[in-house]
């Protein structure tokens, strides 16, 4: 027997780490000295038994049999598949309680031998993170581990720019942002990029400016000193004119594009000039107009702007024709000052009628909210304006023609639409207090809710018109055409409806105030 122990421990010195070692028993000394193995001194793990039924446990018999082929305690010659298992301990041992091997880590799980396994691979949610002692605090099942371990910020993983760092994946954004070779090396090459790119805009920019440059004043030059072919010598009724043809081609759809844009076909007098049978007088003012873009002063304040309005037409210069209607329109009140007058300076008022030109010679002009009061527009042609909300109190559109202009809510207090024409003008809620719209065509024009009282409307087409609320006190009506025209509601309480024409009135005039 003393072989015997000197044996188990030899064996119990070479032998690792044995499983049996690893249960944590609730209980051990409740456990019965003839289930303890010899060799590991441990309850059996396996217990297997020789021939003798001496009885180790199986890892033990495997380190046991590499010592010496012999039975420990018999030295009995035998192998490990001599060896029989040895059910009975083995039963009794599996049912002893034990606690869970993980609970250090806080499991609290106390069971059955044979259910530890189970246990720890499927149940047990106190195992770590393979990363806890870089810091990871995680804890879960083995699944949940096993997943986060994947995705774990403490994760160590190589730099994936391969710079040859290595750390936790979490730490990767700020080494690439601050610390990657690799990564500042392609951000110096992509800043040297960028300084090359943005040199290479300047000088393209500088040789832009200066090929433009060079264009404007080639264009410059050539405007001013056009090539001798280029030189028109015209005889204009006895009066020779010399102009460059780009200035009398300058409008593509005029009649003097048409006339010169093949100069060769065009007979000349005995002096190489092309002789137009026109006045010569007028015909200089609008080659003046041509090259400046602006009105001679002598046309504005002299008689022949009516003559070069007929020269205008007779050219097919409608934007000329809009320069000249504003220009002849009626002058200021002198008592006003001129700052006052022109809110909205009456050069700019011509560019934008030049800006907005059709082919019909009317202008669309989109002006909403604008200050126009007290401006002067007497004449003028509009299709489509929009001038909703704009103050256009004591503005002057007499004679014009506003076709479908938009002036909701405008503010239109004693100003002068005298033979006007307003076909479908949308006027609803609009101020017109004290207008003159004598005369003025305001037929299927919108004028619901509008403010027309004390408003001249005498002998003032209004058929079909939405009059629907509007004020109309005192409004002189006197010979107006309110034929189909919806007065619903509206208040014509003091206005003067002598000759005025109400046919269709029947149906038209409900709740309207007539007193």
């Amino acid at each position: 027997m003393a072989d015997c122990g000197v044996a188990c421990e030899l064996v119990a010195e070479a032998t690792p780490a044995l499983p049996s070692a690893e249960f944590d028993y609730d209980d051990r000394s409740a456990i019965n000295g003839d289930y303890i193995c010899g060799i590991c001194s441990n309850p059996f793990v396996e217990p297997m038994a020789d021939s003798g039924d001496h009885i180790y446990c199986a890892a033990c018999w495997r380190s046991a049999l590499k010592i010496s082929p012999q039975c420990p305690e018999c030295r009995q010659c035998i192998s490990f598949s001599n060896l029989k298992s040895d059910a009975i301990p083995g039963r009794f041992l599996n049912a002893l309680r034990v606690r869970c091997s993980r609970r250090q880590h806080g499991c609290s799980w106390v069971g059955a031998r044979a259910d530890l396994d189970l246990h720890t691979r499927l149940s047990c949610k106190a195992h770590a993170c393979s990363n806890q002692a870089l810091g990871c605090k995680f804890l879960g099942t083995l699944a949940d581990t096993a997943a986060h371990t994947l995705e774990c910020g403490l994760r160590q993983l190589p730099c994936p720019k391969q710079c040859g760092y290595v750390g936790a994946s979490q730490a990767h954004e700020e080494h690439l942002q601050t610390a990657c070779s690799v990564v500042q090396e392609q951000r110096a090459q992509e800043e040297l990029a960028a300084r090359r790119l943005e040199e290479e805009a300047k000088q393209l920019a500088v040789q832009l400016e200066s090929a433009r440059l060079r264009e404007a004043e080639a264009m410059f030059i050539s405007a001013v000193n056009p090539p001798a072919p280029d030189v028109m010598e015209l005889d204009v009724g006895g009066v020779y004119v010399s102009v460059a043809r780009q200035t009398l081609c300058k409008f593509p759809e005029s009649r003097l594009a048409a006339l010169f844009s093949a100069p060769e076909r065009l007979q000349r007098t005995s002096k190489d000039r092309v002789f137009l049978n026109r006045c010569g007088r007028i015909f200089a003012l609008l080659i003046e107009w041509l090259v400046f873009d602006v009105v001679p002063d002598q046309v504005c304040s002299g008689p022949d702007v009516d003559l070069l309005i007929l020269e205008a037409q007779f050219w097919r210069l409608p934007t000329l024709e809009q320069a000249l209607a504003i220009a002849a329109a009626p002058k200021p009140d002198p008592a006003i000052s001129q700052r006052e007058n022109e809110l909205i300076p009456q050069s700019l008022l011509i560019f934008y009628f030049q800006l907005g030109l059709r082919r019909d010679g009317s202008s669309r002009l989109i002006l909403p909210g604008a200050n126009l009061r007290r401006t002067y527009l007497a004449g003028c042609c509009l299709t489509e304006c929009n001038f909703a909300g704009a103050d256009m109190s004591e503005i002057n559109l007499g004679c014009s023609i506003l076709k479908d202009v938009v002036m909701k809510e405008a503010n239109l207090t004693r100003a002068y639409l005298e033979r006007a024409e307003l076909p479908g003008a949308n006027l609803q809620d609009a101020n017109l207090q004290g207008a003159n719209l004598q005369g003025a065509g305001l037929d299927y024009a919108s004028l619901q809710g509008a403010n027309l009282s004390d408003t001249n409307l005498e002998r003032t087409p209004l058929i079909g018109c939405n009059l629907q609320g509007a004020n109309l006190h005192g409004a002189n009506l006197k010979g107006a055409n309110l034929k189909s025209a919806n007065l619903h509601d509206a208040n014509l309480q003091g206005a003067n409806f002598q000759g005025a024409n109400f046919e269709g009135y029947s149906n038209n005039l409900q709740g309207a105030n007539l007193q």
